[in-house]
């Protein structure tokens, strides 16, 4: 798999540096998630730190939400968000609230891009 992509990108001329950003991107992407999770599971045994571990740990998800927004990544922006939302250091009920806005406006905007994308009907005029 890496020889195939090796070939393709010296036949289009791509550079080991943009080639080497992109395995970088990755690879924060697939170990970001983890992390976080990891992270938050010891929020409850740091004793007088929870709240500064808490905010490091929303921190570095809103971060990386706006960064996969900017690289057009929504699924994974969704994810930090929730991720950030979760774990911040505000009370159980307006966590809800806020988890129930952003499923509101990810769906709104699934609906949105989906009824954008279909075409109107073309009606031709009957000639006789």
């Amino acid at each position: 798999m890496l020889q195939v992509w090796n070939s393709k990108c010296s036949t289009l001329g791509v550079d080991r540096t943009v080639r080497k950003k992109a395995d970088m991107l990755q690879l924060v992407k697939v170990f970001s998630f983890p992390v976080l999770l990891f992270a938050s599971l010891f929020t409850g045994y740091v004793g007088q730190y929870e709240l500064a571990l808490t905010l490091v740990v929303c921190l570095v998800a809103a971060v990386l939400a706006i960064r996969a927004l900017r690289l057009a990544q929504y699924a994974w922006a969704a994810e930090l968000a929730a991720i950030g939302i979760v774990f911040s250091p505000i009370f159980l009920l307006s966590k809800i609230f806020l988890l129930m806005g952003l499923a509101f406006i990810v769906a709104c905007l699934g609906l949105w891009t989906a009824l954008r994308a279909q075409s109107a009907p073309v009606w031709e005029a009957e000639t006789e």
